[in-house]
């Protein structure tokens, strides 16, 4: 896979697209433990909605808290996180600049036909925030930040997507050697150079 166009791109890392086109074949074998994770992620992103008043607090416990509510997954791999929110009633567009990730995410959708409401797009931050400019309630960035060039801009691109007064929710792993000798073994993509 050649991905060579830094100037148009400057938030893409050639070297970590090969890292996720190699990695993409494993995210659904359950040998991947970022899935676990969705059990703190999900909870978090759909409270600090509600603190931000985009849906009322009493309707955080409802099956569909986050109805009517449009929410853009940036660089969303696997869907790991797109698929989970979902399931909460929300329209969910996930993004993503690896054509491979792109593929695991719409191969993996096509087995859950209750999945309507989720739409996948191979696209740079770059591109995609130039034709969506205030369009979605929340954005999504969960284990992405430290495998992007030039952090600063690539966050600011994510948030000319947000609405007025839109969350923006940035996970990492913690910068800790347990963390990091954990996930390198497990997963061996992370190395927190952008964090």
């Amino acid at each position: 896979m050649s991905f060579s166009r830094p100037d148009k791109f400057p938030t893409v890392n050639a070297d970590e697209m090969v890292i996720f086109k190699n990695f993409s074949t494993h995210l659904w074998e359950g040998k991947v433990p970022l899935h676990p994770l969705n059990n703190l992620r999900i909870p978090w992103i759909v409270d600090g909605i509600a603190e931000a008043g985009l849906i009322s607090k009493d309707k955080v416990g409802s099956s569909k808290p986050l109805e009517g509510l449009k929410i853009l997954d940036v660089e969303c791999g696997g869907v790991i996180v797109s698929e989970a929110l979902s399931g909460y009633g929300c329209t969910v567009v996930g993004i993503d600049p690896c054509t491979d990730m792109i593929h695991v995410a719409k191969q993996h959708m096509a087995l859950n036909p209750s999945l309507t409401n989720i739409t996948y797009i191979n696209e740079t931050i770059e591109e995609y925030s130039e034709k969506h400019f205030e369009e979605y309630d929340a954005v999504i960035v969960t284990e992405v930040i430290d495998h992007v060039d030039e952090p600063d801009l690539f966050l600011d691109l994510c948030c000319r997507c947000l609405k007025p007064g839109g969350p923006i929710f940035v996970t990492t792993f913690n910068k800790t050697w347990d963390c990091l000798v954990h996930s390198n073994h497990r997963l061996g993509i992370y190395s927190w150079r952008n964090t």
